[in-house]
C-alpha cells in the first residue's frame, strides 16, 4: 500500500518499540506474517490458524482430521496451499493435540 518492500519495512521496525497506555510493545506485534499463495495475495498466518482451528472444532471426534487431511481441506475448500508440517506447526502453536490424541472411541455394549 505504501510502495515499500516488506523487507524494508521489516528492517525499519526491527528492535523498535512503541509506548501505548497499556505498556510498551514491539512494533512487529502489529504486523502479521503472511504466506504467499499462487495467483492470490499473501494470506495471514493468523487467518490460516483460525481456519485450522475451525476445522478441528467442527470435526467428527470419532474420526478426527489428520494434519494431511487439514492441508488437503485448505487446498480444496479455501484455495490455500500449505504443507502438512506447517499445519502441524500452527496446530501445536494453538495448543491443539494431534488427531490420535483427539480421537474418541465408542464404548462397546457389554453383555
Amino acid at each position: 500500500m505504501v510502495g515499500l518492500h516488506e523487507s524494508t519495512v521489516s528492517r525499519a521496525i526491527n528492535d523498535k518499540k512503541i509506548q501505548l497506555p497499556r505498556g510498551f510493545y514491539d512494533m512487529k506485534y502489529f504486523f502479521s506474517k503472511g504466506l504467499p499463495q499462487e495467483k492470490n495475495e499473501a494470506i495471514s498466518n493468523e487467518r490460516i490458524k483460525s481456519i485450522i482451528k475451525n476445522y478441528i472444532e467442527t470435526e467428527n471426534s470419532y474420526s478426527p482430521h489428520s494434519d494431511q487431511d487439514i492441508a488437503d481441506l485448505l487446498k480444496k475448500k479455501d484455495n490455500i496451499q500449505i504443507a502438512r508440517r506447517t499445519v502441524t506447526k500452527y496446530r501445536k502453536l494453538q495448543g491443539i493435540s494431534s488427531a490420535k490424541m483427539r480421537r474418541r472411541y465408542r464404548e462397546e455394549n457389554k453383555k
